[in-house]
């Protein structure tokens, strides 16, 4: 069991010394930052390059000039009065589950009990809005079960603007959508607040007054561009047209034929701060504030940037922190566009707060009738009109449900938009639902409630689903031939492998043409804030910044050669290649194996097999692994229903713990094939290890393929293919302490989707070698403001990886490397206070029970990917490949790092196609005080250890597992997901499918490369 290893084992280097990778300290009694030294390196690791980083200055000048600088927070509340005589019910023109969902909106008449006679507000801040419509005596009351979009709050509040715009001008308002306003001192708002009338009419829309004049308004329809044309605006930093009249058609879904509608916007000081010191925020940046992270300090940023985001927020349609243009855009395929537009943030570092400014383009659905679009994303070029005819086929209408899910949709026959829930399983002429008629309660069918109650749009189609909108818990349905999808919406779910290409496709631009784009951005933003930034007193430098940088040393790569020979390889550009001469340092047997194949025929199946075993056992022994013929020469051919039966088949009597089998399979591209296999393959008591190829791959089998196919074979049967040698490194895994190296990542659902779990992915090297990893999975429910970021049982998984590896070398580890992905640096509090401490007490609760002592020393560094920040050589001569990207290895750890915290940037793969994104390291905890330069080189020595390519990759290998295996884990629970359908999944039932389900000897090897 764990237990302090022996101090004769204990080797002192002392250039590891130097490295300070051998001091350890107890753990002291709560979490707290470890690493707020910020130093530069302390010695070159490789050599200098000089870099552009998109980030532009925001010159605050002096810090004495801005002692006094102060924003002013604000609590927005929009109301909405109505005053014609016919309600705009969201439900109205639905039908379905009772008679009070649909009728009951409409002629209820009450009292007026308000002494003024002034109607109830619906508020943008109700969960649930109470509508009251004002007749000659009496009041109508009307329930909205949806809060105010944030499209039609910007809409109002821009209506307030320009209404109010010589009380208001001066202040420079900006407003985030939502519940929150900031502007400049000295706006008189009462302590209760202040409410101002604004009318908004579709024939009125609100004016482009208080915009540059470059901004003008467009046709109706999002134009179609080509990527040059696209190019050619962004280089030339103009502006995008404002799409008024789609502004005023969103209008029009909630004011009914142009009739006027009165809104209340009330300003009050808001109750989370009012007065924002700015001056604290020029304080943290220029090294003088005692509190040293972002957390305190987020609200500061929070407020400037959604002042210089107001009038960039109303020439595009704002995404989170992105902003796209509907008149830069491209079809794609499934019933999607893509977006152009730019990504605009600020960041606190080492210069001062920059302006973080990048390309950005994401997908949005098509606008257009509802069936052709779900027939494009379904079918690809089926004529829509066939399944308006015949319906969907009941397979595929769960696709149309996930498509359409929590989209807005706008009815022809009523002109309002309602909410999708999902699409009905039967067709609108079985669907019923009861109302009351003369008396007695009777079921009505849909259609004919329709045809009756608009005869205008009579439903032509029969046989075409119905579409369930607004409550998921009641039953309302619209008639999908009735329905439009408005232009502007963009699509949260997953994107199909093919629409995720295209998109690539289009927005990997080489870097020099990415830096272009991105500049011709900033001269828009800088004139689109010019005004804000003056009253400001600051100014945005529209040059890119230079930054000095390095590119580290290659890593040596050990490989295998003659008996009892290895060899070492120098990347080139972060690649290497493994000729006649190098093999694995460590092939395996694959043992019994055999081909399965969902191709179309065995006739189809021989021919690729006859091509393929000859050329996977050449080069498998070329590379060192040991390859017999197949133990079923014809292969063996499957289906999705009869693929289980036919594996047990092959296992034959192979006892629990057996895991000498191994089967290839042939994919023919149909859905569940991939899924059946590694459910069937993963689980059960019999392991049996599988690798699957795909059709397109069997046509184009050559040798850069075969050789990526074996690299996973081999390391699915627990071979080494190479491991990556920096001397210092290793030297720490072959012969100083037991180190064990850990990478974790939390997979999150799609947003919406609250009853899916998170899935987390623990792995943990069990060797001496720090190169092959114990698996775990676990899922964790969401919260409930959505997803937990922290690991929940931590504690638990890190206490059987540390057994896991007490097991396998007979000594727990000293040192703890734990690489983090998937953190952003708004969670890091939490992670550090909750994760570090249930590793921490982890060890001390296995050391207690050895009556020991525990406390090995821990280092955990955080990954984060999704950034927007971009190198570019400044020399087009040190740029590497046809894109001239940054070279792999490139390091930057001064100017655009955190001012405090121990962070640096790394590239540490070679940029293919696009422009190379670096990976942000964040050392969260350091027990072990590991400078900057071991970091790095253990970091950078890591990323070539990713055993499917012979290359360097964009992250720590265990963090690249780790993703692996959560998106193993989701295969793993799809069936039982599926089972649930809408009801909320039982955790405890998940982590049984994870944990007992999945075969011992798998989980003890890496089956998910």
């Amino acid at each position: 069991m764990p237990g302090e290893m022996d101090g004769t084992k204990q080797m002192k280097i002392k250039q590891i010394q130097e490295d300070g990778i051998l001091e350890a300290e107890p753990y002291p009694d709560r979490a707290d930052f470890r690493t707020s030294r910020n130093q530069a390196m302390g010695r070159p690791i490789g050599r200098p390059i000089e870099l552009l980083v998109n980030h532009f200055q925001l010159d605050f000048g002096s810090s004495k000039r801005y002692a006094d600088w102060r924003i002013n927070a604000f609590d927005v509340i929009i109301e909405v009065h109505r005053t014609d005589e016919s309600p705009s019910s969201q439900s109205e023109g639905a039908v379905g589950g009772s008679a009070s969902a649909t009728e009951g909106k409409r002629g209820r008449k009450k009292k007026n009990g308000n002494k003024n006679g002034a109607t109830a507000p619906a508020s943008n801040t109700a969960g649930h809005q109470i509508l009251r419509e004002s007749t000659d005596t009496t009041e109508a009351t009307f329930k909205v079960t949806k809060q105010l979009p944030r499209a039609l709050n910007r809409m109002i509040f821009r209506q307030f603007l320009d209404d109010y715009e010589p009380q208001l001008k001066r202040f420079h308002i900006g407003y985030d959508g939502g519940k929150l306003a900031y502007a400049l001192p000295g706006l008189d708002i009462k302590a209760e607040g202040t409410t101002w009338t604004v009318r908004v009419t579709t024939a009125n829309p609100p004016t482009t007054a208080n915009l540059p004049n470059r901004v003008t308004t467009p046709s109706d329809r999002p134009q179609m561009l080509s990527l040059s044309e696209i190019a050619a605006v962004e280089f030339a930093g103009r502006a995008p047209k404002i799409n008024m009249a789609s502004c005023a058609k969103t209008l029009g879904d909630f004011i009914e034929n142009d009739r006027k509608r009165r809104y209340s916007v009330t300003l009050r000081p808001a109750m989370t701060g009012y007065e924002i010191e700015m001056s604290e925020l020029v304080r943290f940046i220029n090294g003088e504030a005692r509190d040293r992270t972002n957390v305190m300090y987020s609200k500061h940023m929070m407020a400037f940037s959604v002042i210089l985001q107001q009038i960039p927020s109303l020439a595009y349609i704002p995404v989170g922190r992105s902003f796209y243009s509907p008149n830069l855009s491209q079809d794609i395929s499934g019933g999607l566009m893509l977006y152009h537009g730019f990504f605009f943030s600020m960041r606190a570092c080492q210069w001062g707060l920059d302006a973080v400014v990048d390309v950005s383009g994401t997908a949005f659905v098509k606008e257009g009738d509802v069936v052709d679009v779900l027939t494009e994303h379904i079918y690809g070029k089926m004529n829509p009109q066939e399944v308006r005819e015949y319906g969907f086929y009941p397979q595929d209408v769960k696709k149309a449900s996930q498509f359409l899910r929590n989209l807005k949709i706008k009815m022809k026959h009523t002109g309002h938009r309602v909410r999708v829930v999902k699409v009905t399983d039967k067709p609108i002429e079985d669907l019923v639902f009861p109302i009351e008629e003369g008396g007695q309660r009777k079921m009505k069918k849909v259609m004919d409630y329709f045809n009756e109650k608009y005869p205008n749009f009579k439903l032509k189609y029969p046989k075409l689903q119905a579409i369930h909108v607004g409550n998921p818990e009641k039953a309302t349905y619209m008639p999908m031939e009735l329905a439009m999808i408005p232009a502007g919406q963009s699509y949260l779910s997953k994107l199909a492998a093919e629409q995720t290409s295209e998109i690539i496709k289009v927005m990997a631009r080489p870097p020099a043409e990415r830096f272009k784009r991105i500049e011709g951005y900033v001269k828009q933003l800088n004139e689109m804030n010019s005004k804000v930034l003056e009253q400001h007193g600051i100014r945005l430098e529209i040059s890119l910044r230079t930054v000095e940088g390095q590119v580290l040393n290659p890593v040596p790569i050990e490989v295998g050669g003659a008996p009892n020979n290895k060899q070492y390889l120098e990347p080139e550009n972060g690649t290497w290649n493994m000729g006649n001469q190098q093999k694995f340092l460590s092939g395996k047997d694959i043992g019994q194996w055999a081909i399965f194949s969902f191709l179309r025929s065995p006739h189809e199946t021989q021919r690729f097999a006859e091509e393929f075993i000859p050329k996977f056992q050449e080069k498998g022994r070329e590379l060192g692994m040991i390859i017999p013929n197949p133990s079923i020469p014809a292969g063996v051919q499957v289906t999705v229903e009869n693929f289980q039966t036919a594996v047990n088949k092959f296992a034959g009597d192979a006892g629990e713990g057996d895991s000498n089998k191994y089967i290839i399979v042939f994919l023919a591209g149909q859905p569940k094939e991939y899924e059946t296999v590694k459910n069937t393959c993963d689980k059960g008591k019999r392991g049996v290890r599988s690798q699957c190829i795909t059709m397109k791959s069997l046509r184009k089998l050559n040798d850069s393929l075969l050789k990526q196919f074996v690299l996973k074979t081999n390391g699915k049967c627990g071979g080494i293919n190479y491991v990556p040698y920096y001397p210092d490194v290793r030297f720490l895994f072959e012969r100083m302490i037991p180190i064990m190296v850990v990478g974790a990542d939390v997979t999150h659902p799609s947003p919406g989707n609250k009853n899916v779990p998170s899935l987390v992915a623990l792995v943990s090297s069990q060797d001496k070698l720090g190169v092959d990893y114990f698996t775990q999975t676990r899922a964790q429910q969401q919260g409930d403001k959505g997803a937990t970021e922290y690991i929940v049982e931590m504690k638990l998984l890190m206490r059987n990886a540390i057994q896991r590896f007490f097991e396998k070398n007979g000594a727990p580890p000293r040192k703890i490397l734990f690489y983090r992905d998937g953190v952003g640096e708004g969670q890091f509090q939490e992670v550090r206070t909750y994760e570090i401490a249930k590793i921490q007490e982890a060890c001390r609760e296995l050391g207690t029970q050895n009556n020991r002592s525990y406390t090995p020393g821990i280092t955990f560094i955080v990954c984060q990917k999704r950034h927007h920040t971009r190198f570019n050589v400044k020399d087009p001569r040190d740029g590497k490949g046809r894109s001239g990207n940054i070279p792999a290895g490139t390091a930057v750890d001064k100017q655009v790092v955190h001012p405090y915290l121990m962070d640096f940037w790394l590239c540490s793969h070679e940029g293919i196609q696009g422009t190379s994104k670096p990976t942000h390291y964040f050392v969260l905890w350091d027990d072990n005080n590991v400078s900057r330069e071991g970091l790095l080189r253990l970091t950078f020595s890591f990323c070539h250890g990713y055993f499917r390519c012979a290359r360097a990759v964009s992250i720590p290998a265990p963090c690249y597992y780790a993703h692996l295996a959560a998106f193993r884990a989701k295969i793993h629970i799809d069936d039982y997901m599926e089972q649930c359908g809408n009801k909320a999944p039982q955790i405890s039932k998940i982590n049984m499918i994870l944990d007992v389900e999945q075969n011992p000897i798998m989980k003890n090897n890496m089956y998910f490369l």
